[in-house]
């Protein structure tokens, strides 16, 4: 993402703070428009809101980076937790990651200004 080898119009959000935090300043180590994705209302435990990257076909994804916004040092806002979901093809619907022992990989974050990159298991 970081490259811009993914097109913005593969990056989507389910809402967004305003313009200048859209799906598409979501990308780690980039200080493009505000810095990062924030949605438009306050996540809580059980939110339900996301980030949504189409890679174009299918990949082997073995990491993920994320990272809270800095915005030059104007915010200091990061997701507390995150779960990675998947879907290809012929899956009905999207599935949460899995680690190898069959339990839901929820990634606890404890700052916004350090990338913190998480190898999935297996790959």
């Amino acid at each position: 993402m970081q490259s811009g080898a993914i097109p913005d119009d593969h990056i989507s959000a389910s809402s967004y703070f305003d313009a200048a935090v859209n799906a598409i300043y979501g990308r780690a180590h980039v200080e493009a428009g505000g810095g990062a994705w924030c949605p438009r209302e306050m996540v809580y435990r059980e939110g339900l809101q996301y980030l949504e990257v189409n890679l174009g076909a299918l990949h082997v994804v073995t990491k993920v980076e994320v990272q809270g916004r800095f915005g030059n040092g104007q915010g200091r806002e990061f997701a507390r937790q995150y779960k990675l979901q998947i879907w290809r093809p012929n899956m009905a619907h999207w599935t949460t990651y899995n680690d190898g022992r069959g339990e839901e990989v929820c990634v606890s974050l404890l700052c916004c200004v350090l990338t913190l990159g998480r190898s999935v298991a297996g790959s």
